[in-house]
């Protein structure tokens, strides 16, 4: 039993019935005109999680708070617009590394104030 390789197999010949639509039919179901899926904002998934850590983190609450809102908005935007969530990761990210080297700069301050005493360069002394 040889079979016309365009035509598909029938019941008759021992094979799956064909379900496909005839053209009379119409289009198949669901079968419409879809956009490719936005990509992944990976670049906003790690932003939002850094700064989440660092919000957990004692010190580093107040650097990680700003870089946390903006990577949830880069995250929500990410399907409806992409260019706009995109920009908001970078902006976070800036923010980030700004705040960042600002709490690096206070920390070092900081000591440098406590290792080197008092103004005078003496150690407190009770009169």
């Amino acid at each position: 039993m040889t079979q016309d390789p365009q035509r598909p197999p029938s019941p008759d010949d021992g094979g799956l019935p064909d379900y496909r639509p005839t053209p009379a039919e119409g289009p198949i179901p669901g079968t419409g005109n879809y956009t490719n899926p936005a990509p992944a904002n990976t670049s906003a998934v790690v932003l939002t999680v850094v700064s989440g850590l660092l919000i957990l983190s004692g010190v580093g609450c107040p650097v990680g708070a700003v870089p946390f809102i903006f990577g949830i908005l880069g995250l929500t935007q990410n399907s409806s617009d992409p260019e706009n969530a995109a920009r908001m990761t970078r902006i976070g990210w800036i923010i980030l590394v700004l705040l960042t080297v600002l709490l690096v700069l206070a920390i070092v301050g900081a000591v440098f104030f406590i290792a080197t005493g008092s103004p005078s360069g003496g150690v407190y002394t009770s009169l």
